[in-house]
C-alpha cells in the first residue's frame, strides 16, 4: 500500500485509487510486484526496475555480499557481465567507493535502466555494451575482479522457471542459446583469457543444476588456481570464485 499510496497527504486522490486498482489487477494477473511498483531491494540499496531487467534474487545479494567480504583491497578494477539493472555493480560502487567499477550488457534497455539507477543513487559506476559473441565489442582493459550473473537457463528445459520469471521477465537475460546451460560460461572464460588479470578473481552465479559443469568447465581451462564452491542459505551449490594463476 505504501508504494501507491499519499505521499503527503492524508487521503488518496483520484489517480492514486486508480493506480491502486490497476496495481491490484496485475497482481491478479500474475505480475511481479517489483515491476508494479518499479523497484526492488538488493544489500543496502533500492534500485528502479522495468521488464527489461531481472528482478534481483536473495541468492544473487548472498554471494554478492560474500565477494565484498572477501576483496578486502581498497582498490580493484571490476567488472559486472550481463548488468541488468545494475544491482551487482552498484552494490559493490556502494560499498567499495574506491574501486572503479563498470558494468556491461548487451540490451540498451537494461543499460539505460542501470545508468538511471547510478544517477539516483549518486554512484559512479561505468556502463557500456558489450556483446559476448561479439569479440570487436570486448573493452580493451583488464580487470581485477570480474563477477556475472549470466542466462544459465536451457531453452528446452523453460518450464522449470516459475510462471512469473518465464511469463514476465526477459528471456534474453534468463534463457541460454542452443539448450546449452554452459554457452555463457564458456564465452566468459574465453574473455578471462585477456580481460582478466593475472591473480585477478572471477565470481559467477550458477545454476544449481549444471552446478559442477560449470566448475569443470574452469577446473578444465587451465586457467585458474583456485576453484571454490559456494552453497546459498538454501544449501544449493550457487556461486563459483576462481582466482586466475599468477
Amino acid at each position: 500500500m505504501e508504494d501507491f499510496g499519499p505521499k503527503n497527504q492524508d487521503f488518496w486522490n483520484q489517480s492514486e485509487l486508480l493506480r491502486l486498482f490497476q496495481a491490484i489487477e496485475e497482481l491478479k494477473s500474475g505480475h511481479p510486484y517489483a515491476y508494479i511498483c518499479g523497484k526492488a531491494p538488493f544489500l543496502d540499496l533500492t534500485v528502479r526496475v522495468n521488464p527489461s531487467v531481472l528482478i534481483p534474487r536473495p541468492e544473487t545479494e548472498e554471494w554478492v555480499g560474500m565477494l565484498l567480504k572477501e576483496q578486502t583491497e581498497d582498490q580493484l578494477f571490476v567488472l559486472d557481465i550481463g548488468t541488468g539493472s545494475g544491482c551487482i555493480a552498484l552494490a559493490c560502487a556502494k560499498a567499495k567507493p574506491k574501486w572503479q567499477v563498470h558494468g556491461v550488457d548487451v540490451s540498451t534497455e537494461a543499460l539505460q535502466m542501470a545508468q538511471a539507477n547510478a544517477k539516483e543513487l549518486k554512484l559512479s559506476v561505468s556502463f557500456f555494451p558489450m556483446d559476448l559473441n561479439e569479440q570487436s565489442t570486448w573493452p580493451n582493459a583488464t580487470f581485477d575482479l570480474i563477477c556475472s550473473n549470466p542466462p544459465y537457463i536451457p531453452e528446452n528445459d523453460k518450464s522449470r522457471a516459475d510462471t512469473d520469471v518465464r511469463d514476465f521477465e526477459p528471456h534474453i537475460a534468463l534463457f541460454t542459446p542452443q539448450n546449452d546451460p554452459l554457452w555463457f560460461y564458456r564465452a566468459i572464460v574465453c574473455f578471462c583469457k585477456s580481460n582478466l588479470k593475472p591473480k585477478g578473481w572471477l565470481y559467477l552465479e550458477t545454476d544449481a543444476a549444471y552446478h559442477q559443469e560449470t566448475k569443470d568447465l574452469l577446473l578444465r581451462a587451465g586457467l585458474f588456481s583456485q576453484v571454490i564452491s559456494h552453497q546459498d542459505f538454501r544449501g544449493n551449490f550457487r556461486c563459483i570464485s576462481a582466482k586466475k594463476s599468477s
